[in-house]
């Protein structure tokens, strides 16, 4: 077993996410922590707060949503199982 810290952003201060996880030896981390962008990140889809000069209803433009979605951004660390259970 294997522990790892995935951290979720979206590159505006204040919206980065951690989530803990144990994984299996064989399991791949890089394809994990994608899955866990997409399916558990608060901020995954854009709303106007995440778009400078936006508030949050305004409608964002496909141009905008386009460039949130290429500054999302999902890093791993291994961490060890103490600070795994502390967490979780």
């Amino acid at each position: 077993m294997k522990y790892y810290r995935i951290i979720c952003s979206n590159g505006y201060c204040g919206y980065d996410e951690d989530f803990y996880e144990a994984l299996e030896d064989n399991e791949d981390i890089d394809e994990y922590a994608q899955e866990v962008l997409e399916n558990q990140y608060s901020f995954y889809e854009p709303d106007g707060r995440c778009i400078p000069g936006k508030s949050w209803d305004d409608e964002i433009t496909d141009e905008e949503y386009d460039e949130y979605m290429e500054n999302l951004s999902v890093d791993c660390e291994e961490i060890t199982e103490e600070e795994y259970e502390e967490n979780a």
